[in-house]
């Protein structure tokens, strides 16, 4: 294996600097059979430093990219959206699986790409795919600013998108505002040294889309991209995960001034199925259309009509992952951090494959009882 990794050709950055921005960086000119077959992709060289970055990390072709990483690449690279990266290792040819995946995911959807690729001596090609939907059009903005900057965000939405801003600080709450399409809207200055994300959330008739997701650095140097290596993959715990999550949620809150959250165990096993609706499904959302209303729905229906709910879910390898990708995505944290919040209840579980090292899917719930926690026992026997 040390031999097939030194004679990797490894991709070569492009020697020209990109400008330290966060912004879409089209390259009409790129020419690659990909585009050929995705006639309405465009090919963003931000994406493109960012699979550089990620296949140059790489210590194995077999090695998985845990979600820091791409997250890392990404602000470094200074795209501005939520990106997904799949790779496959054959003899060279077009990877077409890759494509058939990005089709899977995007449909007809507008989409930014690129398409990297590392030979190795023994004749074989490790081919990484990134691509983003283009929901929205926004401004360049500065990628580091000096303490106490700030900067303006204008994007350019569609006449029926309704679009959402959530501001992520290194400590503190998430700041949330409506966002206009063609109007500018400074930030709040940036009084505190550290990473700040930044999230706009668009109404579209599929439900809430991220369309723009992306970090600026004040007073600090962006972090290098830690080296992925091949080291094998723990099968989570879902049992393990849930006590380990409920303490890390409630560690968030403490470090923000936030009061703890108290378990509610009636909706954990709603929490649960809804996990595990996802694990059968692979389908991350908060309802999945044909198969599960949510959480909330049943809640509602079957214990505590008035319960208003704050929910997060994701998939990943382990609980730390599944923590970080939530933790990384300002509007999910603020579910996190619901101020008015007394209880969570949280359900985990793996999903049933076989061929793979299967991922944990998470489900947390937030909740509040505004009109009191009285339980409607009544109710309950009669939608049994």
């Amino acid at each position: 294996m040390l031999l097939l990794l030194l004679s990797c050709f490894s991709p070569k950055l492009s020697p020209k600097p990109i400008v330290p921005q966060v912004r879409y960086r089209p390259e009409p000119s790129q020419k690659n059979p990909i585009l050929e077959i995705l006639p309405d992709a465009t090919w963003d060289k931000g994406l493109e430093k960012a699979a550089d970055e990620l296949l140059l990390q790489l210590r194995s072709p077999q090695a998985r990219i845990p979600h820091q990483a791409i997250r890392i690449a990404l602000a470094r690279a200074g795209f501005p959206a939520q990106a997904r990266f799949a790779k496959i290792l054959n003899d060279g040819s077009f990877p077409k699986e890759l494509v058939r995946e990005l089709l899977q995911d995007v449909g007809t959807e507008k989409v930014d790409l690129a398409l990297r690729s590392c030979s190795y001596g023994d004749g074989t090609t490790l081919w990484l795919l990134a691509w983003a939907p283009h929901l929205i059009e926004i401004d360049p903005m500065p990628q580091t600013v000096p303490l106490d900057g700030s900067f303006s965000i204008r994007m350019e939405a569609r006449k029926d998108q309704e679009a959402m801003l959530f501001i992520a600080p290194p400590d503190g709450m998430v700041d949330k505002s409506p966002l206009l399409s063609s109007a500018s809207r400074g930030v709040p200055r940036m009084h505190i040294p550290g990473e700040y994300r930044y999230e706009v959330i668009v109404q579209s008739p599929q439900g809430p889309q991220v369309a723009a997701l992306f970090s600026v650095f004040a007073d600090i140097d962006i972090e290098a991209i830690p080296s992925i290596s091949d080291k094998k993959v723990e099968v989570a715990n879902p049992m393990e995960a849930e006590v380990w999550l409920y303490d890390q949620v409630n560690r968030i809150r403490y470090e923000r001034g936030l009061r703890p959250l108290a378990r509610f165990e009636p909706f954990a096993e709603l929490a649960r199925e809804h996990s595990a609706w996802m694990a059968n499904s692979g389908i991350v959302a908060h309802s999945i259309p044909g198969v599960t209303k949510g959480v909330q729905y049943h809640a509602q229906r079957l214990f505590h009509p008035y319960a208003e709910h704050y929910e997060s879910v994701a998939a990943a390898q382990s609980a730390q992952e599944a923590l970080d990708i939530v933790i990384s995505s300002p509007a999910h944290i603020q579910t996190l951090l619901c101020e008015d919040c007394t209880h969570i209840a949280i359900g985990a579980t793996i999903e049933p494959v076989l061929n793979r090292i299967p991922r944990l899917f998470v489900t947390w719930e937030m909740i509040r009882f505004p009109q009191g926690m009285s339980l409607r026992k009544d109710r309950f026997k009669r939608e049994r």
